[in-house]
């Protein structure tokens, strides 16, 4: 069992360095050591940095902030032929797609893990909408469709789309239309993370990104969430209540799994653990922004735009608050 071979080591070890020590316990005298709360208090650091929010007020306040509303789909009715247009962003990890009407109104949308095959996912899920009209006895008419993303000219080839366009390009537009005063873009996605900066006119100016590796991405949040057993939308939830302020001084991912486990092996809080790698994503994401100047009205897009405690961290880097469209998952495809 190599497995448990260190912790076999150390067990014999007792013989030898503790062969004088005559006292004998029992598995309940070290359960209640554990229990023990001035143990517990030691084990546990107390709060030694600010905490995210001063007063409940203020927490519930960034809570209605950030609140996205639940979209329902359109429901097609009886002899109704819609007109709509398709957008489609192949990410690297996630696959996305939009319906919208003639008038720009968002008809439907899809969001899913590519799981290693994104046009068999993208197909079927179309194939689902399809199904719909018809079974409601009404037509879908796609007007003309359009790609981006990292499979942009895989899928633009697949589906004969009639447009594509680079994901920068495709991010301004969506932020120009539902964010007016967006100046810049942070847009942390699967496997790389981007801050584009805008003209007055919506279009892009200029921008930077972090291509090379997975550091301040949501890979990396993914691979931490695994580190600790946890679900991504576990961990995007916890962290905003951390009481010490832990810093994971590694931002490569593998080196950073490392500290995080060694921090579970030192019982620290989980939500310090997870504050502590949103610290590492934010301090990734703020240096790209210095390469480009930022400057406010920041709109935050991708997944990652849904991790409450990132957010919240990001704010506090760049100081200043984050505007998060309830449509940044799919910013994209829009």
């Amino acid at each position: 069992h190599p497995e448990i071979m260190i912790a076999y080591g150390a067990a014999l070890s007792l013989d030898g360095m503790f062969a004088g020590n005559s006292s004998w316990y029992m598995p309940k005298h070290y359960l209640d050591l554990l229990e023990n709360p001035e143990l517990r208090a030691h084990l546990q650091a107390s709060a030694d940095g600010p905490l995210f929010f001063e007063s409940e007020e203020e927490h519930r306040a960034f809570n209605e902030r950030h609140q996205l509303p639940e979209f329902t789909p359109y429901v097609p009715q009886k002899g109704e032929t819609i007109h709509a247009y398709l957008g489609i962003d192949s990410g690297s990890t996630t696959t996305k797609f939009v319906l919208m009407d003639e008038d720009e109104n968002l008809l439907d949308s899809f969001y899913a893990p590519n799981e290693g095959d994104p046009l068999t996912i993208a197909k079927t899920a179309l194939l689902t909408i399809h199904d719909r009209y018809e079974k409601a006895d009404a037509k879908l008419d796609i007007i003309a469709a359009g790609t981006t993303g990292y499979g942009e000219l895989l899928f633009s080839k697949a589906f004969s789309t009639e447009c594509h366009v680079v994901e920068t390009v495709a991010h301004a537009r969506a932020a120009d239309k539902y964010i007016k005063d967006a100046t810049f873009i942070l847009d942390i996605g699967g496997q790389d993370s981007k801050v584009i900066r805008l003209n007055d006119d919506g279009s892009v100016k200029n921008f930077v990104m972090n291509d090379k590796c997975a550091a301040g991405t949501g890979r990396f949040l993914e691979m931490m969430a695994k580190t600790m057993e946890m679900s991504l939308d576990e961990l995007s939830k916890v962290g905003l209540s951390y009481q010490e302020d832990i810093t994971i001084s590694s931002m490569c991912t593998v080196f950073a799994e490392s500290e995080v486990v060694s921090l579970i092996a030192q019982n620290k809080a989980t939500d310090d653990i997870v504050h502590g790698l949103n610290k590492a994503v934010a301090a990734k994401t703020a240096s790209l922004v210095k390469r480009v100047g930022g400057e406010e009205a920041y709109m935050m897009t991708g997944g990652v735009a849904q991790n409450q405690g990132l957010v919240r961290t990001l704010e506090e880097r760049l100081g200043t608050k984050l505007v998060i469209s309830d449509k940044s998952q799919l910013c994209g495809a829009l």
